[in-house]
């Protein structure tokens, strides 16, 4: 799944960054928030490097901003790895939000001044259980939208119910998801974390799932299955060969194809890359499960931690397949487009011949009294002959500011033309890790006239060094690794000055092959496209 662009590559347009005067190696950075769909009273904020505890838990020091306003923070609590910082809100958030901090001072750095959008996860976070059990209930904490830390008691997940938390989606027919477990702490020598399948939210339900126990606990990997509603919990027929040992966590896997799952884990070392097969078995599910992550202490009264990474899932949602009418008025010099917003958001591609397509990057408009209502206006001067225009799935559109969509889309690799480039090592001058560089293939991004457009991989994860090559219509180049920073990302600027299709921008990205020290190759790197 790594190397079929699953986690380590996603598209991403945000708000950009409002960063204080200095070097930039000497700031405390705020670079993501995050919350859950249904624990929309708290955000999660991440920093790098690590803040002070100090300055992270004053009040003051934040505000966050939705569509109708300001909204009260009340409680601010950094967690132990010094970077997370949760923000407990006095009222729910809408889908996005901003949150601008001021005056968090990293532990070696000056003061960070920023601003950064987030918005609401796709994916739900539930205990499974009954009355009483888990006990603690649970609790979770993302900064990162692929990234959560789960605290949680529950008496276990097996036999012929399951107390635990879960952290999921719905997907219908195969799936595809891979994680990498960090952390595991032992509230009992059978507290466990990993990837679970299940048909319901119901205690009994059928389910499936491979998961770690603790290292100084059980300490292995194991795979168990309910095939039926209220039945028993068991590896067999189900676990192939012995159990393998959880020393140390790595990453998970867990697929279906048609009725056959499989678990597997990481081989240790390969970075999510190299698989080991845990298990393989044959169930009649339901087409539609619920797929996610599941912790379990273990215990009653005795919460056991877990935290994840680079959580992801390949595989078609409910609504994918809904499509939106589109409705076209003249408007002056400019074509509106209008459509309603189903469950999974469209952008616009346009042709002037039907075969090759390109993407605008055109403001998406949130209308103001219906926040399902999009609309688009393009200048009819864009194209000087046939313009053929269509819908394109993506997985969100993002608002810039949060009032209103405009230039952000979030596109990835299971809705949209990315494939990875594997046939050199280099990308411009630098040696990059080619199993990782990825190309933008399916169309172009288009830009009106006059637009600064520009490219940045600034919002991937802080290990990640990148080299960032984008091209225009005429096949010239322009390349930065932002060496000179300090902080391993890149950023490449274009100027939009043709009156027509022309004005077409296409990129590749890639990891470094020479890494700084801690370096991760399957880090996440997000390519921010803003104009």
């Amino acid at each position: 799944m790594k190397t079929n662009l699953q986690t380590l590559y996603r598209l991403l347009a945000l708000l950009g960054l409002g960063l204080s005067v200095g070097p930039q190696s000497a700031r405390a950075e705020l670079v993501s928030v995050n919350s859950i769909t249904n624990s929309a009273t708290t955000i999660g904020v991440y920093f790098d490097p690590p803040v002070t505890s100090f300055s992270a838990t004053n009040l003051a020091n934040y505000t966050v901003l939705m569509n109708t306003g300001a909204v009260s923070v009340v409680d601010a609590t950094l967690q132990t790895n010094g970077q997370f910082v949760a923000l407990t809100l006095a009222t729910p958030i809408g889908e996005f939000f901003s949150v601008s901090a001021s005056n968090v001072v990293g532990v070696t750095s000056a003061t960070n001044n920023a601003t950064v959008l987030g918005y609401i996860s796709d994916y739900s976070s539930d205990d499974v259980g009954v009355l009483g059990d888990p006990d603690p209930a649970g609790q979770v904490f993302t900064a990162h939208g692929d990234s959560f830390e789960v605290t949680v008691g529950g008496s276990d997940i097996g036999g012929v119910s399951d107390a635990f938390h879960f952290i999921y989606e719905p997907i219908v027919g195969d799936f595809d998801m891979t994680t990498l477990v960090t952390r595991l702490d032992l509230a009992d020598p059978e507290s466990k974390a990993g990837l679970m399948a299940r048909e319901s939210m119901a205690p009994d339900s059928a389910s499936l799932q491979t998961f770690f126990t603790p290292t100084a606990g059980s300490n292995d990997v194991q795979v168990a299955v309910r095939a039926t509603t209220g039945g028993a919990t068991t590896d067999a027929g189900f676990q192939i060969g012995a159990r393998a040992s959880a020393t140390p966590l790595r990453w998970l896997r867990l697929s279906r194809t048609n009725d056959t799952f499989t678990a597997y884990q990481g081989i240790s070392g390969s970075n999510g890359v190299i698989w080991a097969v845990s298990g393989v078995t044959t169930q009649a599910f339901a087409t539609n499960l619920l797929v996610g992550m599941a912790v379990t202490a273990h215990t009653f009264g005795i919460p056991t931690t877990a935290d994840f990474s680079d959580f992801e899932i390949s595989g078609a949602r409910p609504g994918d397949t809904i499509l939106p009418t589109v409705t076209a008025a003249l408007a002056g010099t400019n074509l509106t487009l209008n459509w309603l917003r189903t469950p999974r958001d469209f952008a616009v591609e346009a042709s002037t011949n039907l075969t090759d397509w390109a993407l605008f990057l055109l403001p998406i408009i949130e209308g103001v009294t219906n926040s399902n209502q999009r609309s688009m206006q393009i200048p009819l001067a864009l194209a000087t002959n046939h313009l053929y225009l269509r819908l394109i799935r993506v997985k969100r559109l993002i608002p810039d500011p949060p009032l209103l969509l405009t230039t952000g889309i979030i596109l990835s690799p299971d809705c949209y033309g990315l494939s990875p480039t594997t046939s050199a090592g280099s990308l411009c001058t630098y040696a990059v890790r080619a199993a990782y560089a990825y190309a933008q293939t399916s169309g172009l991004i288009i830009a009106p006239k006059g637009t600064l457009v520009t490219f940045t991989t600034f919002d991937s994860d802080q290990t990640v060094d990148t080299v960032l090559q984008v091209n225009n219509a005429a096949g010239a180049s322009t390349c930065n690794d932002n060496v000179a920073t300090g902080n391993y990302k890149s950023k490449v600027l274009q100027t939009a000055t043709a009156n027509n299709l022309e004005n077409a921008f296409s990129f590749v990205v890639a990891p470094k092959k020479n890494p700084p020290t801690g370096y991760a190759s399957t880090g996440v790197i997000r390519v921010t496209i803003t104009y």
